[in-house]
């Protein structure tokens, strides 16, 4: 069981609570940070502290640095003592019988490396305004689960035109999925799901669906994906998953190509400084690494030094 987190300090509380809750008793509790510079560390480190004994094993990976959300999947993976993994962001919530249903079907279905199920939706803000509640009400009216009734050849040609996985619903048997060589595409480090899919359909994995909600999806009508304008970052995301994979989903290519907000040049420009920030962070990432040593050196400069004056002062006391 693995939560993905970064600045969930709002919410990560409830997701930890859900995983508590779950009717399947043998779990083994991760968590992958991606250098939060709220609580969410403290909350999570405080709360295993007092309910760690509910589990078979807890630990926390934190990065240095935040790497986007494809490079913590990766860490999750990388990390994963269990055959299967259930991956769940650090606002949403599993429902009680996730993990129970998810690995009933896994055991009746061996062959199954990916297993998808229903999902609730739930608003981030009870009391939000009239236009996120009502972005939240399209969004529930636009899920779809007949993506599921395609055949495999079906499903690996309309992944082409866009993503029709909820990815919140994920149940992986992850030491199949590693061995035939899937990871989550760190180019693109904002949307880890849509490339996932589109490299499993490739290596011939079939999506498996189980007709019951098994999670809860926390609308968040700010998020990068659901903001009435499409942020820049987001919309530089969608360049790279079409520069890399020749596709685009056709609802963001027309709100990418329509969006009113900015013009290309400002696009350009905002892309260019994100690029620009990802260098500087790297730069000063070595920069730490470079400085650590030097101040390794000069200690042990110091130490030399005074070894020899002790070394010294030994010498002519004699």
């Amino acid at each position: 069981m693995s939560i993905l987190t970064y600045n969930s300090g709002k919410y990560v509380r409830e997701t930890l609570e859900s995983i508590k809750n779950q009717t399947y008793p043998n779990i083994i509790l991760q968590i992958c940070d991606d250098c939060s510079n709220d609580d969410t560390l403290a909350i999570c480190k405080g709360w295993i502290e007092m309910y760690g004994s509910r589990f078979v094993k807890t630990k926390i990976i934190e990065s240095e640095k935040n790497t986007g959300v494809s490079a913590n999947c990766n860490r999750a993976w990388d990390n994963c003592e269990t055959e299967y993994c259930k991956e769940i962001a650090g606002d949403d919530i599993l429902l009680p019988n996730c993990i129970a249903d998810n690995m009933a079907y896994a055991l009746e279905n061996p062959d199954a490396k990916m297993i998808f199920s229903k999902m609730n939706v739930i608003p981030c803000d009870k009391n939000a305004d009239e236009n996120t509640k009502k972005r939240y009400e399209e969004y529930v009216r636009s899920i779809d689960y007949s993506f599921f009734n395609l055949r495999e050849d079906e499903q690996k040609e309309i992944l082409k035109t866009g993503n029709h996985l909820f990815a919140p619903t994920l149940f992986t048997k992850i030491k199949d999925v590693k061995e035939m060589g899937l990871r989550n595409d760190e180019r693109i480090p904002d949307i880890e799901d849509y490339p996932k899919w589109i490299n499993a359909s490739n290596l011939d994995i079939r999506f498996h669906f189980i007709e019951v909600p098994t999670v809860s999806y926390r609308f968040h009508n700010n998020s990068i994906s659901n903001a009435p304008s499409l942020s820049w970052r987001y919309k530089h995301n969608l360049q790279l998953i079409k520069k890399y994979y020749g596709t685009i989903t056709e609802s963001d290519d027309e709100k990418v190509s329509t969006q009113p907000s900015s013009t290309k040049q400002e696009d350009r420009e905002r892309t260019e400084k994100f690029n620009l920030m990802l260098s500087l962070d790297r730069t000063v990432h070595k920069n730490k690494k470079h400085l650590m040593v030097i101040r390794q050196l000069i200690v042990l400069c110091i130490l030399l030094f005074f070894s020899l004056v002790i070394t010294l002062i030994s010498l002519f006391s004699c």
